[in-house]
């Protein structure tokens, strides 16, 4: 945890002129770095004007397998059964998966091997691209057995 009492050098130094330069946030921010981190920022103003930041960097909570499985369950039952991609992938529960990031990559991969679905999207997005030359791959079990390569590869699933 950083504190910094403000202001520093070249910013304004009461509390109505943090209001009017934009130099101090209006109200307590949260920041997600793609490291998982979480960095909070708040602002305390004395008596007299000045400002205490108070600026802390935290790890959020690793997503569980339970959760991740509870929302796969649910995205898996609403859509199994569509033919529609983006009906999928827009899926609420698809996209808080995808939100969850690197920790899910695992039981991303599991649920793949084990019940298929179009997961692909999710694990592009995730890794941040396509990991592998997609030339050869025509089908989807193609490209679910790339992925899974990709997977064992890397020790996320065996």
């Amino acid at each position: 945890m950083t504190n910094q009492t403000l202001p520093p050098p070249g910013i304004a130094s009461s509390r109505d002129q943090y209001a009017e330069t934009d130099a101090a946030p209006a109200q307590d921010q949260y920041a997600v770095s793609e490291s998982n981190a979480v960095a909070y920022v708040g602002m305390v103003f004395d008596d007299a004007g000045a400002a205490t930041v108070t600026v802390r960097q935290t790890r959020r909570p690793i997503p569980g397998k339970g959760e991740f499985r509870a929302l796969a369950d649910w995205w898996h039952e609403v859509t199994d059964s569509s033919s529609s991609p983006s009906r999928k992938t827009k899926h609420r529960a698809y996209r808080r998966i995808i939100e969850m990031g690197p920790p899910v990559l695992r039981y991303i991969l599991e649920d793949l091997r084990d019940t298929g679905g179009q997961w692909f999207d999710a694990l592009q997005e995730i890794n941040g691209g396509i990991p592998f030359s997609t030339e050869t791959i025509t089908t989807h079990d193609q490209a679910k057995n790339a992925w899974l390569e990709w997977g064992r590869a890397r020790g996320l699933i065996s």
